[in-house]
């Protein structure tokens, strides 16, 4: 297994990353303005604790040539943050992160967070969570 990282981040964060996988369940509103959207805002509002910020924060400090929102965000959805998706597009961009994710398990691409293997994919979302949340 190809484990990258350092440590530093408590459990309860990584146990954030680690559960992830399930953004099919997260809360895409129901109801509501389901229109189109900046990805950036999206992003904001799938995973809006502070938890994943801090150990996005945490990834980009360990990896920190990965600190370019654009490139993280070419490498999980295969577009710009600017780019505008309404919820069917944000599915689908889930649905990119969740095969991604599943690749890294199976390529062992993972990251070392606290003695925690995370997906490389799990630790770029939730470092480009970190960027969002910073602007």
């Amino acid at each position: 297994m190809a484990v990258h990282g350092s440590r530093g981040v408590t459990r309860r964060s990584v146990l954030l990353g680690v559960l992830l996988p399930v953004t099919r369940y997260l809360p895409i509103q129901p109801g509501g303005d389901a229109g189109p959207k900046e990805v950036a805002s999206w992003l904001r509002e799938l995973l809006p604790d502070a938890g994943a910020a801090a150990l996005g924060a945490h990834y980009l400090r360990a990896f920190p040539g990965e600190r370019s929102a654009e490139q993280l965000a070419q490498e999980l959805f295969g577009c710009c943050l600017s780019d505008e998706a309404d919820r069917p597009g944000i599915e689908r961009l889930m649905h990119r992160v969740r095969d991604s994710r599943a690749r890294d398990f199976r390529d062992d691409n993972l990251v070392l967070l606290d003695g925690w293997a995370v997906p490389r994919t799990e630790a770029r979302l939730l470092a480009l969570v970190a960027i969002s949340a910073a602007r």
